[in-house]
This record gives C-alpha cells, sequence and structure tokens, in this order.
C-alpha cells in the first residue's frame, strides 16, 4: 500500500516539472526585441538582448565578440535580431 502510495506522489511532482517547462517554450517562441546598433561591437547587441530578455550568452574565449555588427528590429521575434547579429561573421 505505501509503495502505491510513493508511487503516486512521485508521479504527480514527475507531472508538475514536466509541466513547467511549456511555459519556457511558448516564451522562447514568442519573445521579441527593439534593437537599433549600427557598426557596434557584437558583444553590446548580445548585452542588450540580455537586458531585453530572459537569456544569457556565453561564448568560447576563441570567437571575437569585438566584430562590429548591424542589428535594426523593431519588436521583431529573437530569432530575426540573432540572424541579423551573426550574418556575415561565420559564427
Amino acid at each position: 500500500m505505501k509503495k502505491i502510495i510513493v508511487r503516486q506522489i512521485c508521479l504527480a511532482i514527475l507531472l508538475y516539472f514536466s509541466c513547467l517547462q511549456f511555459p519556457s517554450e511558448a516564451f522562447a517562441q514568442n519573445v521579441r526585441v527593439t534593437i537599433k546598433m549600427e557598426n557596434t561591437a557584437m558583444e553590446n547587441v548580445m548585452t542588450e538582448i540580455e537586458r531585453q530578455t530572459r537569456y544569457l550568452f556565453g561564448s568560447d574565449k576563441d570567437v571575437d565578440l569585438s566584430v562590429k555588427v548591424t542589428v535594426d528590429v523593431d519588436n521583431e521575434p529573437l530569432s530575426t535580431a540573432l540572424d541579423q547579429m551573426v550574418r556575415g561573421t561565420g559564427i
């Protein structure tokens, strides 16, 4: 009898935590940003994206974040801003 109760509790906890992931997926698909930066370091654009979203960037030390990029998006999906940020950089 105790094993059944423990299994039910574990199943309920597992179901609860699996449901928590859906809002974050929806957020990732719906997040929009407004960035107007011309000929600025990629690091600055990444900082602005971090400021406007819940995302954080990490990069390998071999990636040159000082490369100059231009991003011009107005209430566009994050993916559009990221595409513009890395366009022509080989990243």
